[in-house]
């Protein structure tokens, strides 16, 4: 078989790069029954067959789910150059034909303003692609957070603590005008908090990690309603509402809540909050939030979440 660029120049025979360029294939010395089976089962090869899309840095580790695409087994050496992170030591394994799985690298600061790659290794042959990674906001367990507004009109503190297996969240809102009942509006259009959970944030599915997985639930709570406790995708883990415990005390300026529920977890917890200000019979007029900084949309990018921590600092 013959190979020709678009100008009919000779193409080396081969392995050829795929690019924008066509190149046309003849069949020389080939019958033209040989020529038809050589086209239907061309031998592809990846120059790089291990990818990894997205990255999530928790701590001192950077979380990452990497594929290998080809039909062959790799041997793969791994890690990064240049960069905010560095990898304290490569990391080596074994990926079969077309599996993809969770891995991490631990990691320590590198080098402001230069792009961040990983780098592959198969045998002789070494690749690289662009690192890209989210750093999720961290609190430790039982630590305080607190929001505000910048006129202080409006604020919220609160923490999660892990003991036991179970969650507690215990939370404090300063907000002068009360909703009422939420009145036909929906959850978040009134008064109240949202928490996002997710029991395994080290997990980075393909191809699309933010989306949520079985592991992410979440809670609206509206304190002047009637039933002042929603749970959201509690099948995923196993949770029922009717496990869940909440104690809300209205006061003068605000209300405070206590949430408690039993859970399965790990030394980390994906986790996210907002918290929500609407007038009396009006939809909601604005929102504190804690997540990653940079992302908001809790409600479908599990990205956007922070992590609490199971060990206390």
């Amino acid at each position: 078989m013959e190979l020709h660029d678009v100008l009919g120049n000779p193409v080396a025979s081969g392995f050829v790069p795929v690019t924008a360029n066509p190149i046309y294939c003849q069949p020389g010395s080939l019958t033209a029954e040989e020529f038809r089976k050589r086209l239907e089962q061309p031998e592809i090869r990846f120059e790089q067959p291990v990818f990894s899309p997205v990255a999530r840095k928790i701590g001192d580790r950077l979380y990452f789910r990497v594929g290998n695409i080809s039909q062959n087994r790799e041997n793969v050496l791994t890690g990064l150059k240049g960069g905010l992170l560095r990898a304290k030591s490569p990391l080596q394994f074994q990926l079969a034909p077309q599996e993809f799985r969770n891995e991490s690298l631990a990691v320590t600061p590198g080098t402001a303003g230069k792009p961040l790659f990983y780098f592959f290794k198969f045998g002789d042959r070494i690749g690289q692609s662009p690192c890209r990674f989210i750093e999720m906001a961290t609190v430790a367990n039982g630590e305080k957070m607190v929001l505000a507004t910048p006129d202080k009109t409006f604020s919220a503190e609160g923490k999660v603590t892990l003991a036991g297996g179970k969650v507690v969240c215990e939370f404090h809102v300063k907000d002068a005008v009360p909703s009422g009942p939420n009145a036909g509006r929906e959850a978040w259009q009134c008064d109240g908090l949202e928490f996002f959970f997710d029991r395994a944030p080290e997990q980075m599915p393909l191809p699309h990690a933010g989306v949520y997985t079985p592991e992410v639930f979440r809670f609206f709570i509206n304190p002047y309603d009637t039933k002042p406790l929603t749970l959201l995708n509690g099948e995923g883990i196993g949770l029922q509402e009717k496990e869940c415990s909440l104690k809300a005390e209205l006061e003068d300026g605000g209300y405070r809540i206590r949430l408690e529920f039993p859970l399965k977890y790990g030394k980390r917890l994906g986790f996210a909050w907002k918290a929500n200000n609407a007038a009396h019979g009006k939809q909601k007029m604005q929102s504190l939030e804690w997540g990653t900084p940079g992302h908001n949309d809790f409600f479908q990018n599990r990205l956007a979440f922070g992590c609490v921590f199971s060990e206390s600092k």
